[in-house]
């Protein structure tokens, strides 16, 4: 029978249960049997009726007589009759209630804390059926009951200890030898944390209602439903354990299994059902009971019942397939998450610095509405999770694609906040369905729509708000100055929220525009600034750094080399630290670059050569802070080179560094190879010796990336253009980028018509896998495509007729709409046709400017098309454009031959730009914004929408 028919046997409960033979259950450990009854002679538990504690034998002979499945039954009287193992304690003690519950809550301690389910705790996640769950949440939740019932200790059980104790025991078999892995693993470890919630709940009502003097039980009208809840709840959570058994025994005998993975789903919706009856079974016997003598016992309710609430799926449940589909369609800044893997190895604050700066943040949180802070954020992050906090984090950051773009910001913001609160997941959903571009919406409207009215409608506890703070790091590094000023503008409408306590955490530097924002917001926020905290404070947290990781670079140095070589036992010794402290202060970047510096002894010299090399900027002023903190670094590079080989290394840092830099995102070294046309083999030996001020990754695919931005800022910065060496000219670096990605773009066939190969014009790029897609546009055409017309505005060049870039677009204008397509960003298209636009020369430029603007007609009127199927630009944009349209003059030999006779067309562009589409009713009125950026538009069907005049979203 299929899982769900099986749900429908009903357990029959006689009035006086039949007498059944029992297998003796000894006292010592090492013979007693996992699954047995207890022993009917027992002298104490004589006097006690058999109904009150034979439950579980009528749960085994229940199964015994049922219609379930019989290899699940089958392997549950094997076990009842021939057990594996024995019901002794990890310390071999005889078991008891709780020392068993003991050992099953250390054996899911050790499951959550076990790194196969995932880098991260919190990211242990399954799927059961249809709907996603946080694994780690539950079994958390699990343990920290059973931590409680432990503590309680076994009261009022000494009427059969041992009998009492099989349940446990059995779940605890099970556990214990447990050797599926991987989703299977997970699968059963979740059910397994439900099963011992449901014997917990059934031990405690044993205890309760049942086990007491007759005087003192409830009427039997209520205590044989809970009766009849208890056999039922032993007998479904036997049928799980059953079930667990037997698919590892079908996984480790590669025999294929008659139960899918689904089929967990069943099971586990059958314990959670018998969980709601047992609780409702025992609240009609707590209504009706003598409480005398109970005082000692209330402690346990208290417990049972906070196991049935976690026992309930909506206490872990994550999202449902569908939400997850709908969802998937807000894009994410990749890497914006503190905790990315992207930021996996980013430094969080030593635990002994900025402890009272951390203090006061942590304060802050619990803090009444008004309040807000600007300050560090990784480790504050960090601890906000740990305390689940958290409900988001952004950290911003040029140079990283969209991580320096505020275009993204409240798409992923939302998509945490989702993970983070499943019950917002429908009201996001149904947003996204109601407007399937608003990813792309004015920011203020993706606050409102996906944050602000999702949260709202999501309802709480008044009494008891939730608080959820927002870590923003960075905000500075946000490319668009009136993206970031809008974007403060917003954050105080969080405080109208009733249904959260929704708190924003921004850490940015002062900078004049976003200092004018917040200015603007005046009363709605705390600031604290870090150049303002006590300078005793800062210099011991440096000291404190310092100390710890030179003693580190110093036993690591030591355990590598000969005797005769090592560093002295005080390395570097207190003189030079304190130097070394003095000349941080007050930037924490100058410490952990030195300590970088001289940790990265295997691509350099000594470490005392470098300590001397660093010494030597002691005497500098601050304002050549950024020289004392990365002029010893570069200038290892020239020790052993004079002349005009000194002149090679500098150049070719700048062939190298000076691109990485400059990216719009970061690439792998492979990836640089290919874009720069560098061999690779150059570009690691070139960066050898520059971990300490990049981050360069083992792995060849991963990208460099800078380790701080004032890196960058100190080697393009044009008043060191003669005194700094390595300086690196930016607007050439940008123009040789943009002169390589059109480069890349036009060799070995990367821009063609049908890239991936499709054939069939109708194919959607939702059809198409990301693997197919990676391998016919890898990572650095991707960035080419996406990039090449960012450095070229960033180079101060002009599009002139007949070169490069003109060039390029009158062959593969066609091609790079495809391949923006295919990699899920032809909205962007827009945006770099009106760059383009901008820096077209007005002289030389007539023929590129009319093709551009041609370009942009086209691209408006056919994007959606093209989004949805890369391929119909040739079969149907094409087509259907205009005879005197310059693009299809341009491409008309790529319309498909099959298409005969071609369809009659307008003879020009009609006056309409594009259709904004979105509404569910009639439109009656429109408005413009004052700089005519925007437009609002009201409808019947009572929503009011924002568009971008420029670009129709």
């Amino acid at each position: 029978s299929s899982p769900s028919d099986r749900t429908a046997a009903p357990v029959q409960l006689h009035s006086r249960p039949q007498q059944h033979p029992t297998t003796a259950v000894h006292s010592t450990a090492h013979d007693t049997p996992a699954w047995t009854a207890a022993n009917e002679g027992d002298a104490q538990s004589a006097k006690i009726s058999s109904s009150d504690f034979k439950l579980w034998d009528k749960a085994l002979e229940c199964l015994k007589e049922s219609q379930e499945d019989p290899d699940i039954v089958d392997i549950i009287q094997k076990f009842a009759k021939n057990p594996a193992g024995n019901n002794a304690t990890t310390d071999g003690e005889p078991s008891s209630v709780a020392g068993l519950a003991k050992d099953i809550k250390e054996k899911m301690e050790q499951e959550v804390n076990d790194q196969q389910h995932a880098r991260e705790q919190r990211a242990w996640k399954i799927k059961i059926g249809q709907n996603e769950y946080s694994a780690c949440g539950f079994v958390e939740k699990t343990v920290t009951v059973l931590n409680k019932f432990v503590a309680i200790g076994d009261v009022a059980v000494s009427f059969d200890p041992i009998h009492a104790a099989l349940p446990w025991a059995a779940v605890r078999f099970v556990l214990v030898s447990l050797t599926a892995d991987s989703e299977l693993r997970s699968q059963i470890i979740f059910g397994l944390a439900k099963v011992t919630s449901l014997v917990l709940q059934c031990d405690t009502y044993r205890r309760l209602y049942i086990a007491p003097d007759p005087d003192l039980r409830p009427p039997e009208k209520v205590l044989g439903p809970l009766e009849g809840s208890i056999v039922h709840a032993y007998v479904k959570s036997l049928l799980f354990l059953g079930f667990a058994v037997q698919r590892q025994q079908s996984k480790s005998t590669l025999v294929s299994a008659p139960f899918k993975l689904g089929d967990v789903e069943t099971y586990v919706k059958n314990l959670v059902e018998s969980g709601d009856q047992l609780a409702q079974a025992a609240d009609n016997c707590e209504k009706q009971c003598s409480h005398q003598n109970r005082a000692n016992l209330e402690e346990l309710l208290k417990t049972a019942k906070e196991s049935h609430r976690a026992i309930q799926d909506r206490a872990v449940l994550l999202l449902n397939i569908h939400q997850k589909i709908v969802l998937g369609k807000l894009s994410s800044a990749e890497g914006a998450a503190y905790d990315s893997h992207a930021n996996e190895h980013d430094a969080r604050c030593h635990p002994h610095t900025r402890v009272d700066l951390l203090a006061q943040i942590y304060k802050w949180a619990d803090d009444p509405d008004g309040t807000g802070k600007s300050t560090i954020s990784r480790t504050v992050a960090h601890e906000f999770a740990y305390k689940e906090a958290l409900g988001a984090s952004f950290f911003f950051k040029r140079g990283e694609g969209d991580r320096g773009k505020a275009a993204r910001f409240f798409t992923t913001i939302t998509t945490q906040l989702v993970h983070r609160l499943p019950s917002l997941a429908p009201h996001v959903q149904n947003a996204i369905e109601a407007d399937s571009c608003i990813g792309e919406k004015t920011m203020k409207e993706q606050f409102e729509k996906l944050i602000t009215q999702p949260l709202e409608k999501m309802g709480s506890d008044s009494q008891n708000r939730l608080t959820m703070v927002v870590v923003i790091d960075a905000l500075d590094e946000c490319d668009n100055e009136n993206d970031t000023q809008a974007l403060i503008g917003l954050l105080p409408q969080a405080k109208q929220l009733t249904s959260v306590r929704l708190k924003f955490f921004v850490t940015s530097r002062p900078e004049f525009p976003i200092r004018l924002e917040f200015n603007k917001i005046s009363g709605t926020y705390q600031d604290l600034a870090l150049h303002r905290v006590d300078g005793r404070v800062i210099e011991d947290d440096i000291s404190t750094f310092l100390m710890s990781e030179l003693s580190g670079t110093r036993d690591d140095y030591n355990r590598l080399v000969a005797t005769d070589r090592q560093l002295s036992p005080d390395w570097p010794g207190q003189t030079n630290l304190q130097i070394l402290v003095k000349m941080s202060i007050p930037l924490f970047i100058f410490a952990a670059t030195v300590c970088r510096f001289l940790k990265d002894w295997k691509h350099g010299r000594h470490p005392d050569k470098k300590l001397t090399e660093i010494l030597k900027y002691q005497t500098r002023s601050q304002t050549s802070k950024l020289d004392a903190t990365y002029s010893p670094v570069l200038n290892q590079l020239l020790v052993d080179f004079s002349g005009p080989a000194k002149d090679d290394v500098v150049q070719d840092f700048r062939e190298v560094v000076g691109p990485i830099i400059i990216l719009a995102s970061p690439l792998s070294t492979t990836s640089l190879s290919h874009l720069l046309g560098i061999p690779k083999q150059d570009i690691d030996c070139g960066l050898d010796p520059l971990h300490s001020v990049l981050n360069i990754p083992s792995n060849s695919d991963a990208p460099v990336k800078l380790l701080h931005l004032s890196f960058r800022d100190f080697l393009v910065d044009p008043n060191k253009r003669n005194t700094n060496s390595f300086w690196v000219d930016e607007e050439k670096t940008h123009e040789k980028l943009a002169t390589r990605c059109l480069q890349l773009l036009t060799e070995n066939d990367h821009l063609k018509k049908d890239i991936c190969s499709l054939h069939m014009p109708g194919r959607t790029r939702t059809d198409i896998s990301q693997k197919t897609i990676d391998s016919c546009l890898p990572p650095e055409v991707q960035y080419a495509c996406l990039y090449w017309v960012y450095h070229l505005k960033g180079s101060k060049g002009m599009v002139q007729d007949g070169d490069q870039a003109h060039q390029f677009l009158k062959c593969h204008f066609l091609h790079w709409l495809e391949a923006l397509s295919l990699i899920n960003r032809i909205s962007e298209s827009i945006g770099l046709i009106d760059e383009l636009q901008s820096m077209v020369d007005p002289i030389k430029g007539a023929e590129a400017s009319s093709f551009l603007r041609d370009a942009k007609r086209f691209v408006l009127n056919y994007r959606s098309i093209i989004d949805v199927a890369p391929l119909q630009l040739y079969a149907s944009a094409l087509v259907f454009a205009p005879d005197p349209s310059i693009i299809r003059r341009t491409f008309e030999h790529y319309i498909p031959r099959w298409i005969f006779p071609l369809p009659n067309v307008d003879s020009n562009w009609n006056a309409v730009l594009q259709t904004l589409e979105g509404h569910g009713g009639g439109v009656n009125s429109v408005v413009f914004s004052r700089d005519g950026k925007l437009i609002a538009s009201g409808s019947s069907d009572h929503t009011i929408k924002v568009w971008d005049v420029a670009t129709g979203d």
